[in-house]
């Protein structure tokens, strides 16, 4: 009696001990089916905003297969601003851009394959923004070339109606004024030749006219003495 009772103990044992092993190589088993590679990291990181990003690096949980790996980053328009074909190194996929990268939300679309021959995919966006540094030097130069514009405007007239002329007057010019002033005074004595003429006409008639008479004046005298 107490024979069996060990046996049946031992087998027990036995049985509770296989069941055990079977059911940890089963975990462990499932376990390494599901730890597949996954995305841990990523630049630019998803959501992130940007400036001028060059490339999108992807980093996985564990090497992935070079030949199946894709990644596809595109614009708001789902135009394609990919740089060639992927890099893979290791865990990391890269994907170089076509430069410069213009502000907006862009896509990040990949699918890979892990060691295990698994496939995995997903997606995530980032936002490109303008650098700070380009959009106040964008005003600066706006503004002052408004200045500029509105002080040449304002200068203009006033520089016009006050500026002389630089330009000497010419000998020709000088000779000209001359010869006007000379030929308006000669004119002028020109005028008076025809007045004195006939103011001396005038005196040589009354002088004949009075000669005249003392003549006749003498000749009707003779016969009275």
């Amino acid at each position: 009696m107490l024979t069996n009772v060990r046996s049946f103990v031992r087998a027990a044992v036995a049985v509770v001990a296989l069941m055990t092993l079977a059911v940890v190589t089963g975990v462990a088993g499932a376990g390494s089916a599901y730890a597949h590679t996954e995305l841990l990291t990523s630049t630019p990181a998803a959501n992130a905003k940007v400036e001028a990003p060059t490339e999108v690096t992807l980093g996985f949980s564990e090497d992935i297969k070079t030949e199946f790996a894709t990644v596809q980053v595109t614009d708001g328009e789902g135009l394609s601003v990919a740089d060639g074909d992927a890099r893979v190194s290791g865990p990391d996929l890269t994907q170089a851009l076509r430069t410069p990268v213009h502000a907006g939300t862009y896509l990040v679309a990949y699918k890979v394959t892990s060691a295990d021959g698994h496939p995995v995919s997903g997606s995530f966006s980032f936002t490109v923004v303008e650098a700070a540094s380009s959009a106040t030097s964008t005003s600066s130069t706006s503004s002052a070339a408004s200045s500029a514009a509105s002080s040449a405007t304002s200068t203009t007239p006033s520089a016009t109606a006050t500026t002389p002329d630089p330009r000497p007057m010419s000998a020709s010019s000088t000779s000209a004024s001359n010869t006007e002033s000379v030929s308006g005074e000669g004119g002028s004595g020109a005028s008076l030749v025809p007045i004195g003429a006939a103011i001396l006409a005038v005196i040589l008639v009354v002088g004949a006219a009075v000669v005249a008479g003392r003549r006749r004046g003498r000749g009707g005298a003779g016969p009275l003495r």
